[in-house]
């Protein structure tokens, strides 16, 4: 064989080999595409291309967490996403309930009722059946930040962030017509001038408690009449009052409704004429222990601890109403009611108006 039919030989051989390599990287693209197709693809909708990440998960001074998300690739099959959030023991899914854009990024803020440990994404899929979940998309587990303890006191937490949701998840708000949200202390408030408030339901113990904090931050237009920031029962749990003059009375007493005997616990003067049309503070205290009560203006508090009747208060069970009550209603705006069934402290009252400046 001269040298001519060794070469063809050889070129055969090279260029079987080359087809055979070639074959062989085809058939591992394909199997992946198919195998990635077939492990990303939920209910018959593929979404092999889409690529949503966690870029940040944070815990809030505010006592939310702070969730940012983006999208780098894939297609517009997935309707929304689910948050998943966990701890050893509890577990807390929010819907965004909106689309994500190609190279769009989006900003949750997620109420928590525990500190998690762990969060998850996954998408959310539109087929003839309805909403269903769809793949995990990503997921961290190192959250940043902390949550006070005191958080987990809230029993009432409205922010009025253009609804009437109690992110405490222990009543259900049916507002009065008039109510309109405008810019608040904290993204937007609550305006009653033209109101008559909302009622939260027939509330009573376990929610309201003789131990309790009442916080709330409050803008009002003038002083020109008694005014209620919220109403229970004046003569049990209790009811707030702002009075002509800037003080606000907090009367609870023991007959349990709104009758005799009850007793005004008044602030100190809260509004001064420079104070009106800017948002004030107001945090109170009552200790049952101790049988006191304290007044807070913007974290600081603006009494010692004063002393209380001892059969104060009676609880009964009774409508509890926000920006409303026996007199008149707030004129103006209420932003981040809240009550808590616990006593704050010095440190946790400044914490908490920290949070929200």
């Amino acid at each position: 064989m001269n040298n001519r039919g060794v070469s063809a030989i050889i070129v055969g051989i090279i260029l079987v080999l080359m087809v055979i390599g070639l074959i062989i990287i085809i058939s591992n693209v394909f199997n992946s595409f198919i195998l990635k197709g077939a492990e990303e693809t939920v209910l018959g909708v593929s979404s092999f291309l889409v690529k949503i990440t966690l870029e940040e998960a944070k815990i809030l001074d505010n006592g939310n967490l702070k969730v940012i998300v983006r999208k780098t690739s894939g297609d517009d099959e997935i309707s929304g996403l689910k948050i998943v959030i966990s701890d050893d023991s509890n577990s807390q899914i929010f819907d965004t309930n909106e689309p994500i854009n190609n190279l769009e990024s989006k900003i949750y803020e997620i109420p928590l009722s525990f500190v998690p440990n762990k969060v998850e994404l996954f998408s959310v899929i539109d087929s003839d059946g309805g909403e269903n979940i769809g793949r995990l998309l990503d997921s961290k587990v190192n959250i940043q930040g902390s949550l006070p303890s005191f958080y987990f006191s809230r029993v009432i937490f409205l922010p009025f962030e253009g609804n009437f949701n109690d992110l405490a998840g222990n009543t259900l708000a049916d507002p009065s017509s008039g109510i309109i949200f405008n810019p608040g202390q904290v993204g937007l408030s609550a305006n009653f001038t033209s109101s008559t408030g909302v009622v939260l339901g027939v509330l009573g113990d376990p929610i309201l408690t003789n131990d309790t904090t009442i916080a709330f931050w409050i803008n009002v237009n003038d002083l020109a009449d008694r005014r209620n920031p919220f109403n229970q029962a004046y003569g049990g749990w209790g009811t707030m009052t702002l009075e002509k003059y800037g003080k606000i009375s907090w009367f609870f007493g023991n007959s349990g409704i709104n009758y005799k005997f009850y007793k005004s616990h008044q602030s100190p003067r809260i509004f001064n004429t420079v104070d009106l049309g800017k948002w004030v503070f107001v945090t109170a205290v009552r200790n049952s222990s101790e049988k006191t009560y304290k007044w807070y203006k913007d974290g600081a508090g603006i009494t010692d601890n004063i002393g209380y009747n001892v059969t104060y208060p009676k609880i009964i069970a009774g409508n509890f109403t926000v920006g409303d009550g026996y007199v008149h209603p707030i004129k103006g705006n209420l932003d981040e009611f809240m009550v808590f069934n616990k006593p704050l402290s010095d440190a946790e009252v400044l914490t908490l108006y920290k949070s929200m400046i």
